[in-house]
């Protein structure tokens, strides 16, 4: 992985020309929430760390931009971006046809996964609820069709948590999340059922009239589907049986 990383970092290099040098590059924002091990979360020194954090700095690299990330809660962030004070996010973010007719969206950087209904037991009622889910997520809307009374709360481990405290029946949570904390259960927590679709890929959310921006990504995950380092950060942060490219 080091030498994958380290022949990436000198193709960027290059490509960006002599004499230039990410602290020369254009600034762009990018907002994220900070709370979603492992797409992205803050590390023990309050900074923005995870799979998006080394993407997102990856992508910025290539395009020679220079990245600056800026955290809030989930369901702000698409008024953050609207409203100028972020330029992209990249937040576990997945395309759907409602999400399209408000904001743009890159090509995707993460498969179509799949969600999952986690409970303290196996014969919990997903159809009586409550079903907890994260406020402004696709599972959220995912939940809201299914005719279930649904809890919705800031964050996705409020939604874990309303699980454990006997609050909710169950939580939708994004495959990718839910490994880790089904694995840190040791058996507390079990799956309901088969996983769901609770939508499409996981992108780049832009200003729909910021084609440049997006063109300048889009080229970016390009060059990283074709050679791997894509494809090697998604095992490195979600695990060998991660979908992938």
């Amino acid at each position: 992985m080091k030498n994958l990383a380290f022949s990436f970092a000198a193709l960027i290099l290059a490509m960006l020309g002599p004499g230039a040098s990410p602290a020369r590059a254009d600034i762009v924002k990018i907002g994220t929430e900070g709370a979603y091990a492992p797409y992205n979360f803050l590390n023990d020194k309050g900074e923005v760390d995870g799979f998006e954090r080394e993407l997102g700095d990856a992508l910025c690299l290539h395009a020679g931009l220079v990245c600056q990330w800026i955290t809030d809660r989930l369901d702000r962030l698409q008024t953050d971006l609207l409203g100028g004070q972020v330029d992209a996010l990249m937040a576990g973010l997945v395309v759907t046809p409602e999400q399209q007719k408000a904001v743009g969206f890159s090509q995707d950087y993460l498969p179509p996964a799949k969600s999952v209904f986690v409970a303290l037991n196996p014969s919990a009622k997903i159809k009586k609820g409550p079903v907890a889910v994260q406020a402004g997520s696709v599972q959220a809307a995912y939940a809201g069709g299914l005719g279930t009374r649904v809890a919705a709360v800031p964050t996705v481990g409020e939604a874990v948590d309303a699980v454990r405290n006997g609050k909710a029946a169950a939580a939708l949570l994004a495959e990718g999340y839910a490994g880790p904390i089904l694995a840190d259960a040791k058996g507390a927590l079990v799956v309901l059922g088969a996983p769901v679709a609770a939508g499409g890929g996981t992108a780049i959310a832009l200003r729909p009239d910021d084609g440049a921006l997006r063109q300048k990504f889009d080229a970016a995950l390009t060059a990283m589907k074709g050679d791997g380092s894509l494809n090697a950060m998604i095992v490195k942060w979600f695990g060998a049986g991660a979908a992938r490219y």
